[in-house]
């Protein structure tokens, strides 16, 4: 499971911060790169999801991301903003003015609870 954005921690302990995705310790620039594979995905499922959902459904999500002040998808590596990056075969496609995913995101592999 990656979690990443801002969200409100654990059950037991309701805090609203940048969610840590890492059990082990990994390198600053290893962590840096997950990250941005993370944003990348999301925000392409979220651009997937924007262009098949009704509109009523995604204007309704946007104002209450627009009420709420809630930045754009970061990670306690990568700060807020516009912008994502992929890596395919070698070639890195940036996308520096694109607007990012919604602030929260869980993404998940064969998990069950």
């Amino acid at each position: 499971m990656t979690q990443g954005g801002y969200n409100g921690g654990p059950r037991h302990l309701l805090v609203y911060q940048l969610a840590k995705s890492y059990v082990k310790k990994i390198s600053h620039e290893a962590a840096v790169e997950h990250d941005l594979d993370m944003i990348a995905a999301a925000t392409i499922v979220w651009n997937i999801a924007v262009a098949f959902l009704p509109t009523e459904v995604v204007d309704e999500i946007q104002h209450y991301w627009d009420e709420s002040n809630l930045p754009r998808l970061a990670t306690r590596n990568v700060p807020t903003g516009d912008g994502y990056q992929l890596e395919i075969d070698d070639t890195l496609y940036k996308f520096p003015l694109h607007p990012r995913a919604p602030p929260e995101v869980s993404l998940t592999e064969n998990y069950s609870a």
